[in-house]
């Protein structure tokens, strides 16, 4: 079951997702950050659940990859690693 809630953006900070993590009370440990234009494929959803279950990493960057007309854009340099995975209340520096 989902949620809606309302965020008004005045300008500045906090934005939407900080404003989330730092105001909603989230119900589990792990957040996992998805903009409306990713899709989470069966293999990365199996991938997750096995990496949650490791307590020796708060944080995951994922590899996005960059689809156009059905097809993955393969040298456009258009893919990238993004922190999308992460424990709450963890520092977690997308370097490395």
């Amino acid at each position: 079951m989902a949620n809606v809630v309302q965020f008004d953006y005045h300008g500045g900070w906090p934005k939407k997702r900080q404003w989330a993590l730092d105001t909603l009370p989230l119900a589990f440990g792990w957040v996992l950050l998805l903009d409306a234009d990713e899709v989470m494929t069966p293999a990365l959803e199996s991938e997750i659940s096995r990496a949650i279950s490791n307590p020796n990493h708060d944080g995951y960057r994922i590899a996005l990859q960059m689809h156009l007309l059905g097809r993955q854009l393969r040298h456009s340099d258009a893919s990238f690693w993004k922190l999308s995975l992460f424990r709450r209340g963890k520092r977690v520096t997308s370097a490395g």
